[in-house]
């Protein structure tokens, strides 16, 4: 959020729907992992998914990185003295239980957007008329526009009126506190989400802090849909 481009708050992008702008998380493995209890215990990505194996009389690492449980008896069996169906049930209970909680945080973000759009749309139809009009004058201005079969300019004036829909919306955003205050709700709960949801452990890395993330996102959700 302190982040600034040209004088403005970052953002990865605004949201097609509610005109809310929001953030993307990018592969957030290593923070994740990091709140774990493998890296508690010191073991790093190497060892679970590239693990050792013999090549002749030679120990070296796996260099097919993928998923431990491809090979759970080198992956994991070092540290854990256990069968392989037991060691990958464990991690099949982890996954399913943060994939109904995934799910669960993202019905709530759905619910969400739901409401914001609820209370943009009479914003959009009051400044449809001179979105529509600003939009006709602009296009027609431009000759390579006029230009065109009228399918393309049907395209291109439909897209500009939505331009210009989100330029009005995004005035009336800014002024008011209470709509600023649903986009600071909708840009934390979907942060939250994305970050786990971004995250390919499915939860396994750090089950308790992924956990405690989806929650925080649930609850942000509901009460932007307050």
């Amino acid at each position: 959020d302190e982040t600034m481009v040209k004088e403005k708050r970052f953002k990865d992008w605004v949201h097609a729907e509610t005109g809310m702008e929001v953030l993307k998380a990018q592969h957030p493995e290593f923070e994740v992992w990091s709140q774990g209890i493998h890296a508690r215990a010191g073991v790093a990505c190497a060892d679970c998914h590239m693990p050792y194996k013999r090549d002749g009389a030679q120990k070296i690492a796996e260099h097919w990185v993928r998923s431990p449980l491809l090979a759970a008896n080198r992956a994991c069996a070092a540290c854990h003295p256990n069968s392989d169906e037991e060691l990958k049930a464990r991690v099949e209970a982890i996954q399913d239980r943060h994939f109904a909680l995934m799910s669960r945080a993202g019905q709530a973000a759905v619910d969400m957007i739901d409401a914001i759009v609820a209370v943009r749309g009479p914003y959009d139809e009051k400044a449809r008329p001179a979105a529509e009009a600003k939009a006709k004058e602009t296009l027609a201005a431009n000759a390579d526009v006029v230009k065109l079969p009228k399918e393309e300019q049907e395209k291109k004036l439909a897209a500009e009126v939505k331009a210009n829909l989100l330029g009005a919306w995004r005035a009336v955003v800014e002024k008011d506190a209470a709509l600023k205050e649903l986009e600071e709700l909708q840009r934390a709960a979907q942060w939250r989400l994305d970050f786990v949801a971004a995250e390919n452990s499915m939860g396994f890395h750090a089950p308790q802090e992924a956990a405690r993330i989806l929650a925080e996102s649930i609850d942000l959700s509901r009460k932007a849909q307050v």
